[in-house]
């Protein structure tokens, strides 16, 4: 019984697998956490989110915003320096206890990276934490990418740009992803690859 239990698992590891790495190939990179936020809060309706920081919880990055928005410059040794810039496009509240934000990132170093940043905010025990993180990649993508939620729907769509055979430079196609709100967290519900309309 017990060997026939680990063959079906074994079997059914690829499934598993490849249902994570499709995300990942998608561009649009979805981490849970249980990030301290702020603390002695009462109402998430309150919450400043255009004046506190900006943490990036995949590598711990924080920007100070002022008005939804953000700049600075670190130094990351032999005369280099990486330059950030984060802005705030939106906020909703989900319910009493759950927020979702939306921020758009940039680094420059040499070359630059561009990502959207959907996190849910929760509050427990005066306490707002960051529950979970959407990112895509948006990088040369234009006005076509980012994130929009629908609050009547509870929907979540997040577009980011597909892996183009010439480069990083020049997508020809994005990867159009839509979650449902849960109550705790957001879930996929489907994903495709759509052409990347063209800029005007």
């Amino acid at each position: 019984m017990n060997k026939l239990a680990f063959l079906l698992l074994v079997a059914a590891m690829p499934c598993v697998f490849s249902q994570s790495l499709k995300t990942e190939e998608l561009n649009v990179y979805m981490t849970r956490s249980n990030w301290l936020f702020a603390s002695d809060v009462a109402d998430l309706a309150h919450v400043d989110f255009a004046n506190l920081r900006a943490i990036e919880i995949e590598d711990g990055q924080w920007q100070e915003l002022r008005k939804g928005r953000g700049k600075s410059a670190t130094s990351i040794g032999d005369g280099l320096h990486q330059f950030t810039e984060v802005w705030l496009t939106w906020v909703y509240q989900l319910d009493a206890q759950h927020s979702v934000v939306d921020y758009e990132w940039e680094w420059v170093v040499g070359s630059s990276s561009h990502s959207n940043v959907v996190q849910v905010f929760e509050l427990r025990d005066r306490k707002v934490y960051i529950t979970q993180q959407i990112e895509a990649d948006i990088h040369h993508g234009g006005d076509a990418v980012g994130a929009w939620f629908n609050a009547d729907k509870k929907l979540l769509t997040v577009k980011a740009v597909a892996d183009s055979p010439q480069g990083r430079c020049c997508p020809t196609e994005m990867n159009v992803l839509i979650f449902r709100w849960e109550g705790n967290k957001f879930r996929r519900i489907s994903a495709k690859t759509v052409p990347l309309p063209k800029e005007n």
